[in-house]
């Protein structure tokens, strides 16, 4: 069984799909929950999703977050959309704002859909690239107001916390690259992150990385709230 919640407004989707598996959980509650995203997708183990129960025989609850834009995991489901709709499991899939080939096939299949979409307006009125330059320049103050009117703008922490990840990556790319082409991005952002390597010291990239991705680690296990665990992060610049 399939659930789709997509959209522009990523915070609002996946607000849904959380009040979705809060009422599946409540009713039976012996049943296990996966979490599945781009970081600790595993194609090989994904039969035993479809497949498999619990140890007290239910169904097993599977939300799985490809909100981050297509790739991987998208593309991986796209091709086995029918098999995850066939299964007697429950699957939550989280989609952004992806295009209509993309969409189409999990529509068709899908128990139910839900889309959130931001209003045009509000967001033509924030650039979301505008943070990776005051991080990649090391601009707290500038990160954190700029952070604070992306809310103001109804732009999801999550999509935050990725756009500043991409910042970090092209940055350990640029690092270990002579050029754009042997790091695998576009010449321009290659060039930025480049630049942006004069203003942290050997390894803290690296480190900053890695502080970005407990910020999501620590959200999923409970240990802290997502929102707030990300603003600590970008007052730590």
């Amino acid at each position: 069984m399939l659930y789709l919640f997509h959209g522009s407004d990523t915070q609002a989707s996946r607000k849904k799909l959380h009040k979705k598996l809060d009422v599946a959980l409540s009713k039976n509650p012996d049943s296990p929950l996966m979490w599945i995203d781009e970081e600790n997708f595993d194609g090989a183990s994904f039969p035993e999703l479809l497949g498999g129960q619990s140890l007290f025989g239910g169904v097993l609850n599977v939300a799985v977050d490809a909100s981050g834009g297509e790739g991987i995991l998208t593309d991986f489901i796209s091709e086995k959309v029918r098999d995850i709709k066939e299964s007697e499991n429950v699957f939550y899939i989280l989609f952004g704002k992806e295009t209509k080939k993309t969409l189409e096939p999990f529509l068709k299949y899908a128990q139910s859909s839900e889309e959130s979409a931001l209003k045009e307006v509000a967001a033509q009125k924030f650039n979301v690239f505008s943070l990776t330059d005051a991080l990649g320049k090391r601009d707290r103050k500038g990160l954190w107001v700029l952070y604070q009117k992306a809310k103001r703008n109804n732009i999801a922490d999550e999509e935050v916390h990725g756009i500043l990840f991409w910042q970090l990556k092209c940055m350990l790319f640029a690092a270990s690259s002579a050029s754009a082409n042997d790091a695998g991005i576009k010449e321009f952002p290659f060039k930025k992150a480049k630049s942006f390597l004069r203003n942290f010291r050997e390894g803290e990239v690296e480190e900053k990385a890695h502080e970005l991705l407990l910020v999501t680690y620590d959200a999923r296990r409970g240990k802290s709230d997502f929102g707030g665990a990300l603003e600590r992060f970008i007052l730590s610049v």
